[in-house]
């Protein structure tokens, strides 16, 4: 870190438009009781044929006024209706020419599958891919932004590249860790009481955990975190364990002053959170906030878990917002997290090779 059918009835109807007539008439000469006798009657007329009597269609006894009228009601309550839909597809595009909504603070996101499963959603309009980024994608903003300041510019080359060869959105996010845990400076060492106990912990659970022993154990359990962007020395020895692939199992932990060592490590970091971690996600499709719970399983894995929308994480965001202002970047400027086209870490560790130093 989602209808019935009527069936109308068929009508049997006959219709008959048949008139009948008999063509009977009445005598036109008295009658009497013998054969009847015609007096004085002119010659017969000729046979005439049949009589069919055919009803007058009917017409109203009134003039086309009301006709008119009526005909006139219609025609404007028909404009009326095409006005009105005309201004609300007007009024819809117009709204969606301001590029991807945020969140709507429920924890969802616009245009994320509803919550109780119904599975339909409001269909957006179109956006161009420039207003909208989506997973996979580079950032909204040029390849080569970096933000507005220089910070980090010695170190943009290898950003770069691992940005490349991982697959992953990782040039500006690591910009912002890094600023936080190195300050630039790729040979920090944190050695507080607070970080020599996570790396020394780590050493000794490490067997009944099934991890294999690093060959520098003694040092690396005494090392605390550090390089560009603050790696706890025992996960730099087991980076890649979960593909059975550990690069750094026998180097000591001198090995993470390397930027590029370091890039490395981050990225198999990063693609371990985003991939295991659902709540990375709150809204059901990734967003640039998103980059918030990244950063706070960095700081802490099981908090992101357990509370992701804890105090920690407010802590963190605000960090983050600090570090942002401080580059030049906003967090907009962040594609969404995504891990889903990770080659492999062997692949990444290959496609870093030959790449030339920029740093002191």
């Amino acid at each position: 870190m989602a209808n019935g059918n009527g069936n109308g009835a068929k009508n049997n109807m006959t219709v008959s438009g048949e008139i009948k007539d008999d063509g009977s008439s009445e005598p036109t000469g008295p009658r009497t009781n013998g054969p009847r006798v015609v007096v004085n009657e002119p010659a017969p007329p000729a046979p005439q044929p049949p009589k069919t009597t055919v009803p007058t269609p009917f017409a109203p006894k009134t003039g086309m006024t009301p006709v008119v009228a009526t005909g006139g009601l219609l025609a404007l309550g028909g404009a009326a209706i095409y006005g009105y839909h005309w201004w609300r597809q007007r009024q819809a595009l117009t709204a969606g020419e301001g590029g991807t909504p945020l969140p709507n603070g429920t924890g969802q996101a616009q245009g994320a599958p509803p919550q109780n499963g119904s599975g339909q959603t409001q269909e957006a309009p179109p956006q161009s891919n420039k207003d909208t980024p989506t997973q996979g994608t580079p950032p909204a903003t040029e390849p080569n932004f970096w933000g507005t300041t220089s910070r980090g510019a010695e170190f943009r080359s290898v950003l770069a590249k691992i940005e490349e060869v991982s697959r992953m959105p990782l040039r500006l996010f690591l910009s912002v860790v890094a600023n936080r845990e190195s300050s630039w400076n790729r040979k920090v060492r944190r050695l507080t009481k607070r970080e020599t106990d996570a790396s020394a912990d780590a050493i000794a659970a490490g067997p009944s955990r099934k991890n294999p022993t690093p060959k520098f154990a003694t040092s690396i359990a005494g090392a605390g975190s550090g390089g560009l962007f603050g790696a706890l020395a025992p996960y730099v020895a087991w980076t890649g364990l979960d593909e059975g692939f550990t690069p750094y199992l026998n180097d000591d932990y001198t090995i993470i002053e390397d930027p590029i060592v370091a890039a490395i490590c981050a990225a198999k970091y990063y693609q371990r959170i985003v991939t295991y971690y659902p709540t990375v996600f709150a809204g059901g499709t990734p967003t640039s906030e998103d980059n918030y719970r990244v950063r706070l399983g960095w700081a802490n894995p099981s908090i992101l878990k357990n509370d992701p929308a804890g105090s920690l994480f407010q802590e963190v965001k605000g960090r983050v917002d600090k570090d942002l202002a401080t580059l030049g970047l906003k967090i907009t400027d962040l594609p969404p997290p995504d891990a889903s086209s990770w080659p492999g870490l062997e692949a990444v560790v290959e496609g870093m090779k030959g790449l030339t130093p920029t740093w002191k």
